[in-house]
């Protein structure tokens, strides 16, 4: 991960929710376990917990002791939208 302004956990945060919107992890599917979270991002367990649960907070994933984390059926980029209004002068 890269360093900067932003924290660890918001890099990942934000790496996770890009896999997610592009589809490479889709509704449903099975998310990495933390052990491999750790691996592939060079990261430590609370920066893989914090931006774990900043996904769940944003309606991203859920998870389940037994079962692991998943992509819910419907993630946010795929069921919210904006109603533009012309603006008339």
């Amino acid at each position: 991960m890269e360093t900067g302004t932003s924290s660890l956990s918001d890099q990942l945060t934000t790496a996770l929710r890009k896999r997610i919107v592009t589809g490479e992890f889709a509704p449903g599917d099975r998310l990495p376990t933390f052990q491999e979270i750790e691996s592939v991002f060079t990261v430590s367990r609370g920066v893989a917990q914090m931006a774990i649960q900043r996904l769940k907070a944003d309606g991203f994933i859920s998870s389940s002791s037994r079962q692991g984390m998943f992509v819910v059926r419907h993630p946010p980029h795929l069921r919210r939208y904006g109603i533009v209004f012309p603006v008339l002068h």
